[in-house]
């Protein structure tokens, strides 16, 4: 028996980086290029468990970027499970899903009449031979604890067999930045694999982060972070830590093994600057079957337009997708720190705010007099 796991597909109207209302070669009225996109990774991600000749795929969580998709989308989407009759598939709600913990109010509850789609909203257990699979929707880490601990104690527990826990919540290590431990919607690795032996659980599956980490077995628990099926933005640059499906096998000899599938699809790529090398790149992952979003800083207009046209004629020759050019600021941080540290050596607010506004970054041909006077105003100095 083979099950196949992935996560964070987002598929939504995206609206930053879309210069086509309505993608006429998806051949669905409604949805722009970036939904068609996202709606074609889906189906990749779908066609290569129904390939390993998986029984069930399970979703864990951000199927859809928002609590309300529009008409189309959700019906696009209805269309790509349904034709998939040979799978069935579990899609448990994720945060993006949602607004709030109220029963019913999310995004997933019309796939509920796709008759090979079983939406997983409360905490519950999925049976198979010699396997059941644990469902949390997203909550806290503190609710996440008591809820693992309510299915101990439920039905669920029973009869013990090979037990996979599927979640959306974010799993740090010592490598996680201090940011990320410090949420309340993550768990460490260590308080994870205490869980896991305390409630006899083998193996963890989890949404929600969007890097793709999988852990070493620890004492035979496999745990996973799946990562982000299908990148949105510049955030998820990852190189080679998203687009994963992760099939799992040899859960009837309790011999797990696990099988990372790439599924192409959208990649935000930061370029230095307007070359051959950084073409090489942007075509290599478009052969791949990848679609390709550049972005590029500049300190100057003249640096901006260049790189704006450059890009502007990678898109027409189609070896991306789409483009973004941004000022490099780094130089405005610096001068802006510069500017705070010097208003807070001030005894008052007055001085504070003009030593302020007399060092901080600003366009050429703005009066800092003016700035200045108009800032007394507002704050009735």
């Amino acid at each position: 028996m083979k099950i196949a796991f992935f996560s964070d597909v987002h598929i939504a109207n995206h609206k930053t980086l879309n210069d086509i209302p309505f993608f006429k070669d998806a051949g669905v009225s409604g949805i722009n290029v970036r939904c068609a996109v996202a709606c074609g990774v889906l189906e990749r991600a779908l066609k290569a468990a129904d390939d390993a000749r998986c029984s069930e795929v399970f979703i864990e969580g951000d199927l859809f970027d928002g609590a309300r998709p529009e008409p189309p989308v959700l019906a696009h989407v209805m269309r790509i499970l349904e034709s998939y009759k040979n799978l069935t598939i579990n899609i448990l709600l994720g945060n993006h899903e949602q607004v709030v913990l109220d029963t019913g109010n999310h995004a997933l509850g019309p796939l509920a009449f796709v008759k090979n789609v079983r939406i997983v909203t409360t905490c519950s257990s999925t049976r198979m031979a010699g396997c059941d699979v644990w469902h949390i929707p997203f909550r806290s880490a503190a609710s996440f604890e008591a809820s693992l601990a309510g299915l101990f104690t439920s039905g669920a527990a029973k009869e013990k067999s090979f037990r996979i826990l599927g979640c959306h919540l974010g799993i740090w290590d010592s490598a996680t930045p201090a940011w990320g431990q410090a949420g309340t919607d993550s768990i460490s690795i260590e308080r994870l694999l205490t869980l896991c032996k305390e409630y006899q659980i083998d193996a963890v599956m989890a949404g929600h982060w969007h890097r793709h980490v999988e852990w070493q077995p620890f004492n035979g628990i496999h745990i996973v972070q799946l990562g982000c099926l299908c990148p949105t933005d510049w955030r998820d640059a990852f190189d080679d830590a998203v687009g994963k499906v992760t099939i799992v096998e040899g859960i009837k000899n309790k011999q797990l093994k696990t099988e990372t599938i790439e599924i192409a699809g959208p990649r935000f790529i930061s370029c230095e600057k307007p070359d051959a090398s950084e073409l090489k790149r942007f075509r290599g992952l478009s052969e791949e079957g990848n679609f390709v979003f550049a972005r590029m800083r500049s300190t100057d207009e003249v640096g901006m337009q260049a790189a704006s046209e450059w890009l502007g004629k990678q898109k027409e020759e189609k070896a991306i997708l789409g483009y973004e050019v941004l000022p490099d600021d780094q130089t405005n941080k610096i001068q802006a720190r510069t500017a705070a540290t010097l208003a807070r050596c001030e005894t008052g607010l007055a001085e504070s705010l003009a030593a302020f506004v007399k060092n901080m970054p600003i366009e050429e041909g703005v009066n800092r007099d003016k700035v200045l006077a108009l800032s007394k105003k507002y704050l009735r100095l």
